[in-house]
Order: structure tokens, then C-alpha cells, then sequence
């Protein structure tokens, strides 16, 4: 056998093994899928045959393939002696065709005048900072004081769920009290006329720390919420009504007033966190009428949700405007943040042709269509023109998007407006449903003042004309009148598929957004809403669905009854979860065969023996932790550090270690990082903090030190000098210093670093 035909063998024979793995790992591949066993024969037939036919046919071919190859080569050859013999001429060719394309790009590259935008004008009152409740919100946030052990304290009340422990009550009533200038200056605020933020500039728009305030407007929504909480679980109804139609009109204040979407967003999630309290203070059975009088007048007095939207998207269209003319007259965006390297380069060309970015032709384009979403928010959900909402899911623009609008002028500014524009379908439909929370919020009180003078519930919604409301509200999804079921003792929506669910799903869950229908309990007639929970409890197969109506019911008999016998552990997960008879939780936590329904048990339980035999013994981690999560003996939680074989048990039990020089020695010498990390959080001993954060190799620990640091002179060292940008981040939000928070601001390689020191500057003032 000659060389020759041995090589053709050999590549024949590789061939056909190469094709046959492939083959097989497909054929492997389809039976993972899921064919169905039925088909196990057929599958591996046409797999079987097709590998043959493959292989055959490649070796069968190998000669034409062979053939092809060396006429490409040949082919390449000719062309190359054509080009060659011919270059003048070609050079000749291409030159005109490219002088062609350039008179014709500017030709077309010719912008439109100026497009008339007066309608979209955002109007700015000209006002002093005492008239501006900006600054006196702004002065309420600067005058925030914490007691010693206070912001623990607060954390702790705002999340029972997450505290080792029952928040100090009498430290959170001393926060509060500390902090009465806070809520006088917030209500010096709310006498003024308007809220006018800084003009944004475009500047503001790429550095992204132009709206500090806007942090601190969330924050202290939640500080005043925590109030009226606090006051109504005291039985101080009137401190607690006028709490909270101060945080109401807060909302509503922040939202008239926006100039732009993530100003609208916060202002509107402002409202929602008062009104989550308002609906709980109206179902508390202390309220009086008096003091629902006082909550229906705070709901009356707030500005149609429309008014801020419009709003916002006019300052939102300003500021796009002002950034279409700069990249016309620059020819670049700040720091690239919208765009990629290949479509800079078009914009640097754009100087010269016009064809790739006509900035009044793009901005024309962006008025008609902020035009249009006006013009929505002022529709109910069933009218909303929704064919014209584009498809806003990127956020920087590459040559593909512009490739898409290559062959017509601007196509650099068709693919750009997506990525600077907010997705209006979303926007709008948050508005909606805030629409939804706040007409349901009035009913509410409504109800409970219906049934606080005739002594009970309404039947329908028109008996509460016109003593309690002026007139049926809107449903905002369908523009017909709200819906209320009695039996159920809730309001509803019909939500956004427009169905009348008669208001069932709030039996299934917690969250009043479930799936596409919206739902309050209304809290008037709890006798007849537990009767339709323990229906759904005894009748409804989904076991999924029965552990959502368990979350709502309260007859302790069968809770027992289905935590002990069901046979579908969601449904004894959630049936735990209500109970509180110690002896059931008892023999549910030690003998259960899921972990998750005995996790549910331990959660309940108060013997502290109970859970260190828990904590030592249950094969689960999930259950050990959440035992440990409510140890108090010392020695045992120390063992657990050193002994158990899940690292969240071991953090979960380092957490609540009281001993902080053992604390220390885990911080320093553990070799296990997590529990390093979960030390350093509860250590208190600054000069090993010190240490740690100077000197620790792993970035996430040195992190978590700087939490507990409290020497300026140390902070200003890790956020000047770390390696990592998150840790010197975190230190930058410590520190107080005003002259190196300038010099990090001016300095530092990390945009976010530079952010975070700019809004520090603002936070610690002149």
C-alpha cells in the first residue's frame, strides 16, 4: 500500500470515529431531555442510521472535498494576478464609489430643524430654600440622633424576622423620643407649596450622584413608619393617625413635585410605606372614628398619582434633549456609558457626515413618544395604547442595534433612544397599581368606620354613601367601579387580565399582587373570612394553594390537626408555622421526617433545652441553624463553632457568641472564612478591628471590619488605601472627614468609590 492511499485511510478512519462520538454524545444528550421511554428504540435507530449515513458520506466524498479545496486555491491565485495587473484601475473604482457613499451620506445626513418641544417644558417656581421643603427635609435627615445601642435597637423593631431577639422596646420608644426635631422639621416642610430638587444637569446624569436625597427620603420613610407602628402597637391612636398622615403627605409631596423617573419611583414607594401603616392602623380595633376621619383626610388631600408621572417624564425628555445636543456638537457621550467602542468611532465620523446621529430627528422622535405615554398615564389599564411601548431591555448601545438601522440615516440615534429611555409599560403599571392601593386604602377606612357606627359590615359598597365616601372609586385596571366580596372581607381589583376573580387569591397568599389580580383584606368581618380560609384549608387539592390559606388561618385545633397528619409537607410546613402550643411544636420538631416543617416548629419554640438538643443533634443544618439562631448557652454555641460540619451553623452560632475574646481569637486564627467574617462582625474590640482591617488578606473580612470601626484616623487609611474598591466603598460611607472625602472624590480609580464620597460630602456638611 503506498503513503499516499495509508494517509487517505487513516483520515477516513479518524473521520468516521470523530462522527461517531459526536453522534453519540447527541444521542446521549437526547435520551437526558426526556424522550420518553416509548421511543427509546426508534431514537436510537434514527441515530444509529444517521451516524452511518454521515460517516459513509464523508468518506465517499472525501476525493470532491479534496477537489474543492485546491480549486479555491486555485481560484484565489487568479484573483490575485487580476488585482494585481489591475490595481490603478481598481484603486480608480473604489475611490469615485467611496467619494460616491460620502456626498451621498451627506446628502442624507441633513437634521431637521428643531423640533417645537414647548409642551413638554418642566415649570420651576422660583423659590427660596426656607419656602422649599427639600431643605427641611434635607435638615431632618442631618438632625437624626441614635442612642447608644439605638440603630440595633430600630433594625431589630423593623425586622422582627431577622433579630436573634425581641428588640428593646424601651430603647426604641428613647430613639423616637430623641428624635422629635426630626418629625417638626418634616412638618415645617410639608407646610411649603412645593419640593423642588436641584437642576440636573448633564453632568449629574453620567457622574450619578446628583440625588443623594434621594436615599434619605426612603430612609426616613421607613424611620417614620417604624413611629406609627410603634405608637399603635402602645395604644396611642392619635399619635399614630397623625404620624401617619404625616408620612402620606410626605409621599405625596416628594411625588407632585418630581422631575424625574427615579424621583417619581421613590416618591410613589414612599406612598406605599405609609400606606401599608395606614391599612394596619384602620384595621386595629382601638381606632376611633375620629381617627379614621383623621387618615381619610390625609388620602383626600393628596395630588392626583398622574401629576408627578407627567411630571417626571417631561424632566426625564429635558435632560435626553440637552444629551442628544451635546453628542451632536461633541460628537461623544460622557465616559461612553451608552455606547461601545465601534459606534464612538461612527459618532467621531458623524462630525463630518451628519448621516449617523441627527440629534433634533432623534429628539423629535423621543417628544412624539414621551407624548404618547403622557397621554396613558392619564388612561385606566384596559385604554392604555400598549403597542406603544418599545422593547427598553439594554442599556448600551453596539454595533448590532445600529447595524439593524445602517442602510437610513441616523441610525445611531433609532438604536440609542431605547437605552436611555425607561421602560413606560412597567412605569405605568406601577402607577396603576399605587392608584389601586390608595382607593383601596380609602375603602378600608371606609368600611371601619361604616362599621364602628352601625355595628357592622356593609353589604355592598354603596351603603357607604355619601356618610363615608363621597362616591364608589374606579377600579384604575378597568375604569369600572371598585369590587368588594363580603364573604371574603376584601376590596379588589380585577387586575391585568381584566377577569373578576371575586377576590379569591388572597386566600392563597400573602402578597396582595399575586399573579395578575390585586387583593386587600379589608379586616371588618375576620368571623366570615376565617370560615372561607378553613373551606379552602378542607377542600382545595393543591397542596401549594392549601399552605397559602393556612398562612391565614387562625383555629389552633386544626393547625394541629394538619401539622401532625398531612401528608404533603408543605402543607405541615406551613400549619407549623402557626402554631403555639409548645408540647405539639415539641414532638413536631423532634420527629417530623422533612426538614423544612420541623425548621418551621423550631422557629416557634421557646425551651431553651429543647433547641440545644436541636441545635446538637438534628441531622439537618437548615434545622441546627435556625435552633442556634435562639441559643443563649455559651459554651455550647463555642462547641458548636469548633465541631459542626455546616459553615452556616457555625456562623449562625459565632453570632451569637457574647464572649468577645474568643470572638477576637475566632477573628484572627479561624480557618474557616466564614466564621473569620461572622467574628469580625460582632467584634468590638477596635484595636483588633484595626488590625483586621489593615492586615487581613481576605477582602470580604477586612469588609466586614470596617462596619465596626469607629477611629477616623483607621478609616481614612483602608478608604484611601485598600486594594479592594468595595471595602475602601464601605469606609468612604464612615467616614466623616470632609477633606479626604474631597480628595477621594477628586482621585480615586473607581467611579463608584468617587460616588460614594461625593454623597458622603453632602450627608456630612459644610
Amino acid at each position: 500500500m503506498s503513503e499516499k492511499n495509508m494517509k487517505m485511510n487513516i483520515m477516513k478512519v479518524l473521520v468516521v470515529i470523530c462522527n461517531t462520538i459526536v453522534l453519540g454524545l447527541l444521542a446521549i444528550d437526547i435520551f437526558r431531555s426526556g424522550v420518553p421511554s416509548d421511543d427509546y428504540f426508534l431514537w436510537t435507530l434514527v441515530v444509529l442510521l444517521s451516524s452511518a449515513a454521515f460517516c459513509t458520506l464523508a468518506v465517499v466524498l472525501m476525493p470532491q472535498i479534496k477537489w474543492c479545496f485546491r480549486l479555491m486555491k486555485k481560484t484565489a491565485r487568479g484573483v490575485g494576478l487580476v488585482l494585481k495587473r489591475n490595481s490603478k484601475r481598481l484603486a480608480v473604482i473604489v475611490g469615485a464609489a467611496i467619494l460616491c457613499l460620502f456626498a451621498v451620506m451627506l446628502i442624507a445626513g441633513r437634521d431637521i430643524p428643531p423640533p417645537d418641544d414647548s409642551d413638554l417644558a418642566l415649570e420651576r417656581p422660583d423659590v427660596s430654600d426656607e419656602e422649599n421643603a427639600l431643605y427641611w427635609f434635607a435638615r431632618a435627615a442631618e438632625a437624626k440622633l441614635w442612642p447608644e445601642g439605638g440603630r440595633d435597637a430600630y433594625n431589630d423593631y423593623r425586622y422582627p424576622k431577622l433579630a436573634d431577639e425581641p428588640p428593646d422596646m424601651e430603647l426604641v420608644g428613647k430613639t423616637f423620643e430623641m428624635n422629635e426635631v426630626v418629625f417638626a422639621k418634616i412638618e415645617r416642610g410639608l407646610q411649603q407649596e412645593v419640593c423642588l430638587t436641584p437642576r440636573r444637569t448633564l453632568q449629574d446624569l453620567f457622574s450619578g450622584d446628583s440625588m443623594p436625597y434621594l436615599a434619605e427620603w426612603r430612609s426616613m420613610a421607613r424611620f417614620m413608619a417604624a413611629r406609627v407602628r410603634y405608637e399603635r402597637e402602645s395604644g396611642h391612636y392619635a399619635d399614630a393617625a397623625e404620624l401617619a398622615a404625616m408620612l402620606l403627605n410626605y409621599g405625596d409631596m416628594i411625588t407632585r413635585d418630581s422631575d424625574s423617573i427615579i424621583h417619581y419611583l421613590v416618591g410613589i414607594a414612599v406612598i406605599s410605606i405609609g400606606l401599608s401603616e395606614t391599612m394596619d392602623l384602620a384595621r386595629d380595633e382601638g381606632i376611633s372614628q375620629e381617627q379614621l376621619v383623621t387618615l381619610s383626610g390625609a388620602l383626600d388631600g393628596m395630588k392626583p398619582l398622574g401629576r408627578g408621572l407627567i411630571r417626571g417624564l417631561k424632566g426625564e425628555y429635558r435632560i435626553v434633549a440637552d444629551l442628544l445636543e451635546h453628542i451632536g456638537k461633541e460628537g461623544y457621550v460622557y465616559e461612553y456609558r451608552y455606547v461601545s467602542g465601534p459606534v464612538e468611532f461612527l459618532l467621531t465620523l458623524n462630525k463630518v457626515t451628519g448621516y449617523f446621529l441627527q440629534p433634533n430627528r432623534t429628539k423629535k422622535t423621543h417628544a412624539n413618544n414621551t407624548r404618547k405615554v403622557i397621554e396613558n398615564a392619564r388612561r385606566c389599564y384596559a385604554d392604555l395604547e400598549k403597542e406603544d411601548f418599545a422593547d427598553y431591555c439594554h442599556d448600551l448601545v453596539g454595533m448590532p442595534d445600529v447595524i439593524r438601522h445602517l442602510p437610513r440615516p441616523n441610525p445611531v440615534g433609532k438604536a440609542l433612544i431605547p437605552a436611555i429611555t425607561i421602560a413606560h409599560d412597567r412605569l405605568l403599571e406601577q402607577k396603576l397599581r399605587l392608584e389601586f392601593s390608595l382607593s383601596a386604602t380609602r375603602l378600608i377606612i371606609a368600611l371601619h368606620a361604616y362599621k364602628k357606627a352601625e355595628g357592622k359590615a356593609p353589604q355592598r359598597l354603596t351603603e357607604l354613601l355619601p356618610d363615608y365616601i363621597d362616591a364608589v372609586p374606579r377600579d384604575p385596571f378597568d375604569g369600572e367601579l371598585f369590587k368588594y366580596n363580603p364573604s371574603l372581607d376584601v376590596v379588589y381589583s380585577v387586575g391585568k387580565d381584566l377577569q373578576d376573580h371575586g377576590g379569591r387569591p388572597v386566600l392563597f397568599a400573602d402578597d396582595p399582587w399575586r399573579g395578575e389580580y390585586f387583593v386587600y383584606e379589608a379586616g371588618i368581618n375576620v368571623e366570615s373570612f376565617q370560615e372561607e380560609v378553613k373551606k379552602v384549608v378542607l377542600s382545595e387539592e393543591d397542596p401549594e394553594l392549601r399552605a397559602g390559606a393556612i398562612k391565614k388561618l387562625d383555629d389552633q385545633v386544626l393547625l394541629e390537626k394538619l401539622a401532625m397528619e398531612s401528608k404533603h409537607r408543605q402543607v405541615r410546613a406551613a400549619a407549623a408555622g402557626g402554631l403555639t402550643d409548645q408540647t405539639v411544636l415539641e414532638n413536631i420538631a423532634t420527629e417530623d421526617e422533612t426538614a423544612t416543617v420541623r425548621s418551621e416548629a423550631v422557629r416557634n419554640i421557646i425551651s431553651q433545652e429543647l433547641l440545644e438538643h436541636i441545635a446538637v443533634k438534628d441531622e439537618s443544618s437548615q434545622v441546627r441553624r435556625d435552633a442556634v439562631r435562639k441559643l443563649r448557652n455559651q459554651e455550647l454555641l463555642e462547641r458548636i463553632v469548633h465541631d459542626d460540619p455546616s459553615f452556616s451553623v457555625r456562623r449562625s452560632a459565632v453570632r451569637r457568641l457574647t464572649n468577645q475574646d474568643l470572638v477576637g481569637k475566632l477573628a484572627l486564627e479561624s480557618p474557616d472564612l466564614s466564621v473569620r467574617k461572622a467574628a469580625v462582625e460582632n467584634l468590638t474590640d477596635q484595636a483588633l478591628l484595626e488590625k483586621i482591617a489593615l492586615e487581613e488578606p481576605e477582602k470580604c473580612v477586612r469588609w466586614a471590619a470596617v462596619r465596626n470601626l469607629t477611629d477616623q484616623e483607621v478609616i481614612a487609611k483602608v478608604a484611601l488605601g485598600d486594594t479592594e474598591w468595595a471595602v475602601r466603598q464601605r469606609a468612604v460611607f464612615r467616614l466623616n472627614d470632609r477633606d479626604v472625602l474631597k480628595q477621594i472624590a477628586e482621585e480615586d480609580e473607581k467611579l463608584a468609590v468617587r460616588q460614594a464620597a461625593g454623597l458622603r460630602l453632602w450627608e456630612v456638611g459644610p
